[in-house]
């Protein structure tokens, strides 16, 4: 299992009608930490970026007419979502040579324990509570063949 600490963030640019000052930004940020197999694929979700403006424009007088005003009147509504999803793939990388001998390494070290476990448990399950008294069997008799 990999830990990803994933700190993410997402700014954009306000519109303005002001071209004598930079624009303001805008940001979202997603902060989480996830555990996953190597070679799994994540996705991050969550940065969206919604957009409502609402305006019109008239014609001065005419605008004003009931009924017949909204021939000189327009209405500009507008919406705009903007989602963002990142995929991450998580995977480990290691030279090719290093991985041969690091399994052989890492499988011994695997045996190695479990012969010492499996020694300890059949010493625990022939432990006799009362002398001379065999006791019962408990299940499962070797923990790692448990399902």
């Amino acid at each position: 299992m990999l830990r990803l600490d994933i700190e993410l963030t997402r700014s954009d640019f306000r519109e303005t009608e002001d071209n004598e000052k930079p624009p303001d930004t805008t940001a979202s940020e997603l902060t989480t930490t996830v555990f996953v197999p190597d070679g799994s694929t994540i996705i991050l979700g969550g940065l969206v970026k919604l957009n409502q403006n609402k305006g019109g424009a008239k014609v001065p007088i005419l605008g004003d007419i009931p009924i017949a005003g909204g021939l000189f009147r327009s209405i500009s509504n507008k919406d705009t979502q903007n989602r963002l999803y990142v995929f991450v793939k998580a995977e480990i990388i290691r030279p090719s040579s290093v991985s041969a001998q690091g399994m052989v390494e890492l499988d011994a070290i695997s045996e190695r324990s479990r012969a010492a476990l499996e020694g300890h448990e059949r010493e625990f399950q022939d432990h006799e509570d009362w002398p001379g008294i065999k006791p019962k069997s408990l299940d499962p008799a070797k923990v790692l063949e448990a399902q």
